[in-house]
């Protein structure tokens, strides 16, 4: 099936009774006369039809509440990818398509919360232009020449009050497979639970997860900009999940120094993409999730990616992650290229366990170039990303971090060595105190690595350039 739309008006319900240009489940507009967009109409075709291309033709749409009455949506808030219950073997693959992305633009509806209405909230809120359901069988998803603006600036005090925490994404989405190109990501934002004084709310611009899926997924010239962040509030810029339930096979197969035994193939790709952030944002990652019944996300490549005014480049901080590649990317002004692992867990009778819900391994970082910047920017209460290469936290094993240029204001050291303030370490085991510590292997309680980091060929071709030049030298793509 198709569908042809065109703009709305902001905050006017659409009515879903087929008159004129008005949607319905018979009418859906043609390319010479389309209806007129409603959230609600496009996510009520998608749970009849399974499958759907929607067309959008060129102006500004406003995502949020409407009227509409169907056999699955009572009012949406955003286009709502899932599948029908009564269909269990239809394959459903969606396609969103714009007429480009400096074109058509798909706009969450300002909602301008009260004080009155977000004191009234219990736990925190989170929203998405375009959401798909965390369960059942969607087979594809595409999403392609558009900018996405989720206006968090637009949402009153759910951006700046005082309350339990608001997320708002731009995409975030679970499907077998997943295409997302030539997109502008803007206006994500985040507003940290203040109430409970943590840091509650991490806002996702962009973020896919597939399970169990043996197709790769792509992420393609997007460009990811303009998050905001509100007492605290932070992002990690583009993340995804290709989640498996499998254990890893005994005995796993490391990475050697050099990554001769490395991965070629890849689950996931996001390439040629362009992200702009600010100092409490991570530019690109992956995570598993914890507990007995955990998912690791496994054979991830970012490559040839732009990312810039972000804490970390990238960053893998939740649950298991295996088999991730970091290749040919540029990274200005960061305080470190990326960050493994958290502060817990991780280890099976004092040795890393690849199985365990924190545990990293065989990732390879290479051929990508960083302007190292020092921000003192909290990530998380105590625990402050300052400047190095590789920040490695906890449990990992089969790391190569080869052919990198990193480029700063501050002479650098090796892995090596005791470092004083006045310097930034190429890996690092730590990001709560980066400068202090001794040797990574005996760096504290609760780090390990069964690499060894002497051996030259794990950092072959890494070379600290103690210069800093004007970043905006590196061609920043349209």
């Amino acid at each position: 099936m198709k569908a042809y739309l065109k703009p709305n008006q902001e905050n006017v319900p659409v009515p879903y009774d087929g008159i004129g240009d008005h949607p319905s489940a018979t009418n859906r507009g043609t390319p010479d006369a389309p209806v007129l967009f409603s959230a609600g109409a496009v996510s009520e075709w998608i749970y009849l039809d399974g499958s759907i291309d929607i067309h959008f033709a060129p102006g500004t749409y406003f995502v949020g509440p409407d009227g509409i009455n169907g056999q699955y949506i009572q009012g949406s808030t955003c286009i709502y990818i899932q599948p029908n219950p009564a269909f269990p073997d239809r394959e459903v693959t969606v396609r969103l398509i714009g007429a480009g992305m400096n074109q058509t633009t798909l706009r969450f509806t300002s909602r301008a919360y009260t004080k009155a209405q977000t004191d009234a909230w219990t736990n925190g809120i989170e929203d998405a232009v375009i959401r798909s359901a965390p369960a059942g069988y969607v087979h594809e998803i595409e999403v392609s020449e558009l900018t996405l603006d989720s206006n968090f600036a637009g949402q009153g005090n759910a951006a700046t009050g005082f309350q339990y925490g608001y997320n708002l994404h731009c995409i975030q989405i679970r499907a077998l497979r997943w295409d997302l190109h030539k997109l502008r990501v803007i206006g994500c934002g985040a507003n940290s639970d203040s109430i409970r004084g943590s840091l509650q709310a991490e806002a996702f611009p962009i973020n896919c997860y597939s399970l169990e899926s043996d197709v790769q997924s792509t992420i393609r010239h997007c460009r990811v900009e303009g998050f905001m962040s509100a007492h605290g509030g932070y992002a990690t810029m583009i993340a995804v999940c290709p989640f498996t339930a499998h254990a890893e096979p005994r005995p796993v197969t490391y990475y050697d120094a050099a990554g001769h035994n490395r991965a070629r193939k890849f689950l996931s790709v996001v390439e040629d993409c362009y992200v702009s952030g600010e100092p409490n944002c991570n530019g690109m990652g992956a995570s598993g999730t914890g507990g007995p019944e955990f998912y690791a996300s496994h054979y991830v490549m970012f490559r040839r990616n732009i990312v810039e005014n972000c804490s970390l480049g990238f960053n893998h901080d939740t649950g298991a992650t295996h088999h991730c590649h970091y290749e040919d990317n540029t990274f200005i002004n960061v305080c470190a290229i990326g960050q493994l692992g958290t502060p817990t867990g991780g280890t099976t009778d004092g040795r890393p366990d690849p199985n365990s819900p924190t545990f990293m391994y065989n990732f390879y970082v290479a051929g990508n170039t960083a302007v190292i910047v020092r921000q003192d920017i909290s990530v998380a209460p105590g625990d402050y990303v300052k400047a190095a290469g590789l920040i490695i936290r906890n449990n990992s094993a089969g790391i190569v971090f080869r052919n990198n240029t990193l480029i700063t204001g501050k002479p650098f050291l090796r892995w090596d060595g005791c470092s004083q303030d006045e310097y930034y370490r190429m890996i690092c085991p730590s990001s709560v105190d980066p400068y202090n510590l001794d040797y990574y292997g005996s760096a504290g309680p609760g780090v390990s690595c069964s690499d060894d980091w002497t051996d030259p060929a794990r950092t072959l071709g890494t070379v600290a350039v103690e210069k800093k030049p004007d970043p905006w030298s590196v061609r920043i793509p349209t």
